[in-house]
């Protein structure tokens, strides 16, 4: 069986760096047929099956959620003190955090913008930026102009799942603005150490949280962020209750999550023993035809593939299938019809005549 990953907002990437839409439409067209094409298309929630259907997908798709191996461990919490006791100034300053990469498209101008809006309330506060990207030093401008040094850190790339997990366990809330991650690993991550997080309503990233339960949603606006922000750290027992709902609803190892994946990739490689191998590509007589599946990407790579154990003199194999068709050498026809989807299924085929 053929399997697919879907995890990417593809229509927003090619309208980020395409300017025709006709070239979108049609960049976009082929990536549903390519999914189209698989057995069946794994997806983490139900938000990012609802994007992939409204790019027009009819595979049948299965929800696999995304996990995590970081855990709290004694390091970890020696570690989360040592992180506390460096940032937060008096016991009821909260620490606010974000992990990931430091891009404008994750929507940290917001985050920035709403803590301008909690100093002014005289909200007691610091927000740590762990990562790093190419947009930092927009972010950095951001924050002097706003006079935001003393509450907004850049602390840039921390290496290692025990001084990582010591952000997440010394910290009061997980700031996740973003309105084009799909479902972000750091909110799966902030949930392994019963740190909620606060994300945008109506979002992909925001699937799986319900308000004031197991984390936290806002209008996407830096008012309403700071708004939410107040009202969910002011009551510290209601609060302490969604941070172990997260825990316990968010939470997933990825042992089970392979565990998991192995039982669907089981189920459909049963499934289509049970029915019989069925060829892809739109060819009208399967039974003139003879399969190769051994190693074909590789033999593709070193530009060679080969027909029932022989090998075959094609020269520049690669161009040839990269323009959609394949050449079998002196004394075998070329058969070009579908080349690139039989390549994608796993396996090359050729007139049975040919062998």
């Amino acid at each position: 069986p053929v399997i697919g990953t879907f995890h990417t907002k593809y229509k927003k990437d090619f309208a980020r760096y395409l300017k025709s839409r006709f070239l979108q439409k049609r960049l976009l067209s082929h990536v549903v047929k390519v999914f189209d094409r698989c057995d069946l298309v794994l997806t983490m929630t139900e938000a990012t099956e609802a994007v992939a259907r409204s790019y027009g997908c009819k595979a049948k798709i299965a929800l696999l959620p995304n996990g995590t191996n970081l855990k709290e461990t004694e390091k970890t919490a020696a570690a989360a003190a040592e992180v506390a006791a460096r940032y937060r100034e008096n016991p009821r300053q909260k620490l606010l955090l974000f992990v990931g990469r430091l891009y404008l498209l994750k929507n940290l101008e917001l985050a920035i913008d709403a803590c301008a809006r909690l100093r002014d309330r005289g909200f007691d506060f610091k927000f740590l930026l762990v990562g790093w990207g190419k947009d930092e030093e927009v972010l950095r401008r951001q924050v002097r102009d706003l006079s935001l040094e003393e509450r907004v850190l850049f602390v840039g790339r921390v290496d290692g799942a025990e001084n990582l997990g010591a952000y997440y366990k010394a910290c009061d809330l997980l700031l996740f603005p973003s309105a084009y991650d799909m479902d972000p690993l750091v909110k799966n991550e902030a949930a392994a150490f019963s740190l909620p997080a606060i994300l945008a309503e109506g979002t992909p990233a925001a699937s799986g949280v319900t308000d004031g339960v197991n984390g936290y949603i806002a209008p996407l606006g830096a008012d309403a962020f700071a708004e939410r922000i107040v009202s969910a750290l002011s009551d510290e027992a209601a609060h302490a209750a969604v941070r172990a709902r997260a825990h316990e609803t968010l939470y997933r190892p990825w042992d089970e999550i392979a565990a998991e994946h192995l039982r669907l990739y089981r189920e459909e490689i049963a499934r289509k023993a049970a029915q019989g191998e069925k060829t892809r590509g739109g060819v009208d007589n399967p039974s003139n035809l003879i399969g190769i599946t051994e190693n074909t990407a590789l033999r593709l790579a070193a530009g060679r593939l080969c027909v029932a154990g022989a090998p075959l003199r094609a020269e520049r194999t690669v161009p040839q299938f990269c323009a959609g068709r394949f050449c079998t050498g002196a004394g075998i026809p070329q058969y070009r019809k579908n080349t690139a989807s039989w390549f994608a299924a796993g396996r090359f085929r050729v007139p049975r005549q040919a062998a």
